[in-house]
């Protein structure tokens, strides 16, 4: 995956810097659909690449209480 920083990202705020970080999918395929799905993605990687601290924070948080009145 290739890309620019333009957003912020775990705390780190947008750097216009390039990124190159590996991703990896698997797909199990049955009856000729998608039945089970695998991904991986270099998050420390990433985080390199932008000056972003490492540390155990989840790379993908959903914030179930954003939005609710």
């Amino acid at each position: 995956m290739t890309g620019t920083h333009l957003g912020s990202f775990r705390g780190q705020a947008a750097t216009g810097l390039p990124i190159d970080a590996k991703l990896y999918r698997e797909y199990r395929v049955a009856d000729g659909r998608i039945a089970e799905h695998w991904a991986l993605f270099d998050t420390a990687s990433l985080l390199r690449q932008i000056g972003a601290e490492l540390n155990e924070q989840p790379a993908c948080r959903v914030d179930r209480t954003e939005g609710r009145a």
